[in-house]
């Protein structure tokens, strides 16, 4: 996907780069690092065409970065420490503005709310830039970053900004768990069609029996939120919520089987807590379920959430659920001691 070969810059008798070169294949996640002055900034600014190599060449999906420019400029999302932002724009006005501009033939309104989801920025789509923080601005860059769907995005940041860890845990939030959550939602899917149907998977031959059509209807959802009749959005915030429920429900059982076990519960119990509070805040909160209901909404479109409600809602349900798990521990202690 990426080849770099021999790239050099040179300013005057001063080399910045001298004969780099490495290769990252699609798929692949890579953390580009080096001290001070090593480089990095002046590699990413040929890579991305914002400079020219003194000798050398980067290719790009196929397309030299030096002759092939506007194709290989295509493929790239770049976020750049400090970002391209215009502070008089709303962050919707923002996102489509970049969305026109850089050509994107993907559902404008279903892509840049899904990218929006992705970034964390659909709280504030409606706020002018110049009012973010400086984290919500770093989001807006991302954002515009992915706003072209790209295969990439190269995200140059200094680790004054976000640091080495920070750094992983942002490609863990945006890349790595999509990716992941997406491979255990199909192979969740096939198991629980074979439990239901009671077909062994221990042979190739009965895996591929649900693997086909679970992944046929994967493509077809792909396909049909490419072609713009299908909200894939949606459907992916609820296969989210129902993880989430998933997972509290699962920390619920294994506190209970915990504590029959005379085992330390309450480090499944604590986590199932939260997860029960986190799972409620958002069957509220999200349009798909009760969000329509308690939202603020300017001509169809979501302008705030209404955090106020569904808060307390979620708080309460977490506390109902720990004192009914709690109930049910007194309950069994009662019955065992009679």
């Amino acid at each position: 996907m990426i080849q770099v070969q021999g790239l050099t810059r040179r300013y005057g008798d001063t080399v910045a780069v001298s004969g780099l070169s490495f290769s990252v294949q699609e798929g692949e996640i890579v953390g580009f690092l080096g001290p001070n002055g090593a480089g990095k900034t002046t590699t990413m600014n040929m890579i991305t065409g914002c400079l020219r190599p003194t000798a050398g060449t980067a290719v790009l999906g196929g397309f030299d970065i030096d002759t092939d420019a506007d194709q290989a400029r295509k493929m790239i999302g770049y976020l750049p420490e400090n970002p391209p932002l215009y502070p008089d724009m709303t962050v919707s006005e923002y996102l489509e503005f970049v969305y026109a501009l850089k050509k994107c033939t993907l559902p404008k309104d279903e892509h840049l709310a899904q990218v929006c989801g992705m970034t964390g920025l659909t709280e504030v789509s409606g706020r002018l830039i110049r009012n973010l923080s400086k984290g919500y601005r770093q989001r807006t860059g991302l954002a515009q970053a992915l706003a072209m769907g790209q295969s990439k995005a190269i995200y140059d940041v200094c680790s004054k900004t976000m640091g080495g860890v920070g750094i992983a845990l942002a490609m863990i939030g945006v890349v790595i768990c999509p990716i992941t959550s997406g491979d255990t939602a199909f192979r969740s899917a096939r198991l629980t069609l074979a439990d239901w149907f009671k077909i062994d998977q221990d042979s190739y031959a009965n895996r591929l029996k649900l693997c086909v059509p679970v992944l046929g209807v994967g493509a077809f959802l792909g396909i049909g939120n490419a072609l713009g009749f299908i909200n894939y959005t949606v459907i992916w915030r609820y296969f989210s919520w129902t993880n989430q429920t998933l997972a509290m429900i699962v920390l619920w059982a294994a506190s209970m089987y915990l504590f029959k076990e005379k085992k330390n519960f309450w480090i499944t119990a604590v986590p199932a807590t939260f997860m029960s509070a986190v799972s409620c805040t958002y069957f509220v909160l999200a349009p798909e379920c009760l969000g329509k209901m308690i939202n603020t909404y300017a001509d169809g479109k979501l302008v705030a959430y209404n955090t106020a409600v569904a808060y307390p809602i979620g708080i309460v349900f977490a506390i109902a659920m720990l004192a009914l798990f709690i109930y049910a521990t007194k309950k069994n202690t009662e019955k065992k001691a009679a």
